[in-house]
């Protein structure tokens, strides 16, 4: 029978978000179990994966079992330099769209039940949602809300706001394009008391009488006031952007580009964690702008784990203290760092092991594990007559 099927759960989920690793079960027919127990990692942030059960530690899974997992929770507090900005640019953005600019940051959507009417957007797209202008600060793997528009008529009408003047070139032109239209810039330039040079001067719009649909074409028009701001950039945002991406844009705009790399659990590998100078910063063509670039995950040492009951019959004595001292050298040895002698009541004899646990699991398998796997091992101290 299908559901008879035996199901794979990788050991590819540490360091995962909650949030992710329960849905990566779950699409995988299973159920998880967050246990009460948590670890603190030197690797992985507070709330992150830090252990759960795995095909690798020799358990099989069928469709609608329960998959245990452990939570990493550390003392220290965010340093903050994983801050996230949300702009504000994405109102009347369609949902789809907007719900990729969000996860392209490296955040989740929230879609809210409450609706708006709006004489400015269409039914089913962006009528408001959280930014960093609200004074909301964000991290990577924080949830936005968002409310969606909802009117009574039902036209397939595309509403282009008046609100994008100032902006720079190329955040207009993702706004545009996020309602699901294109642009098309105009050779004529005009000179502006308000905006700098290579900002959005007007462009057409709703307010203008003009009627859009997916596809259409909405003309701009820049600001040239001829000063030196010519060679001035704005930056529009580059976090959560693959690193290509970033580097043609910078190199587009007469800019160098210094690359950082770090490791990341929460960016995936080539993609922007942080830049400097920041999203909104103004910059002379020529300068440089540093990105610091994802390598992915920081790799797991790891160190082998003998099988359960080897370990029990190569180290049980017939004492609690010498049984637990050649079991500290066997895994200090190894370098496993999250290790735990308990000693408990039974009718065998004192010194004899009762169980390993390796991530909770007494029936794992011999194999290499992360050398801050954690370990219990349960040891007779008193015997039971």
């Amino acid at each position: 029978k299908a559901d008879d099927a035996e199901i794979n759960v990788p050991d590819s989920y540490l360091g995962y978000s909650e949030a992710d690793f329960v849905r990566n079960i779950e699409e995988l027919g299973l159920k998880a179990s967050k246990q009460t127990q948590t670890y603190k990692s030197s690797k992985y942030k507070t709330g992150t994966i830090y252990a759960y059960d795995s095909t690798s530690d020799g358990i099989r899974f069928k469709k609608g079992d329960i998959v245990k997992y452990w939570l990493v929770k550390n003392d220290e507090q965010s340093s903050g330099n994983d801050e996230v900005v949300v702009p504000d640019i994405y109102l009347g953005y369609t949902e789809s769209n907007f719900i990729s600019a969000i996860e392209a940051l490296g955040l989740k959507a929230s879609k809210q039940s409450k609706t708006y009417s709006s004489s400015k957007y269409k039914t089913g797209t962006i009528y408001a949602y959280d930014s960093t202008s609200d004074g909301i600060k964000f991290k990577k793997g924080d949830t936005v809300k968002y409310w969606l528009v909802k009117n009574n008529d039902q036209s397939n009408e595309i509403i282009v706001p008046d609100t994008y003047l100032g902006y720079n070139e190329s955040d207009f032109i993702s706004a545009i394009q996020g309602l699901g239209l294109n642009v098309s810039k105009q050779a004529q330039t005009y000179k502006s008391s308000k905006y700098q040079t290579g900002c959005i001067y007007s462009y057409d719009s709703t307010s203008d009488g003009l009627k859009f649909k997916l596809g259409d074409t909405v003309k701009y028009w820049l600001v040239d006031n001829g000063d030196s701001t010519d060679d001035t950039i704005i930056l529009s945002s580059l976090l959560g952007k693959a690193y290509s991406y970033a580097l043609n844009y910078l190199n587009n705009n007469g800019l160098n580009v210094i690359k950082v790399e770090e490791y990341s659990s929460t960016v995936a590998k080539d993609y922007v964690i942080y830049m400097s100078p920041g999203v909104g910063s103004s910059v002379k063509k020529g300068s440089s702008v540093t990105l610091t670039v994802s390598k992915g995950p920081e790799p797991v040492a790891t160190a082998s784990i003998l099988a359960p009951n080897f370990i029990i019959n190569s180290y049980s004595t017939t004492s609690f203290e010498d049984t637990k001292n050649g079991l500290i050298t066997y895994f200090s040895d190894q370098g496993f760092t999250n290790v735990s002698y308990v000693g408990i009541s039974s009718t065998k004899t004192v010194g004899q092991i009762e169980s390993v646990s390796v991530n909770g699991n007494t029936g794992y398998s011999a194999g290499d594990y992360p050398l801050n796997t954690p370990i219990v091992v349960q040891i007779v101290s008193t015997r039971l007559n």
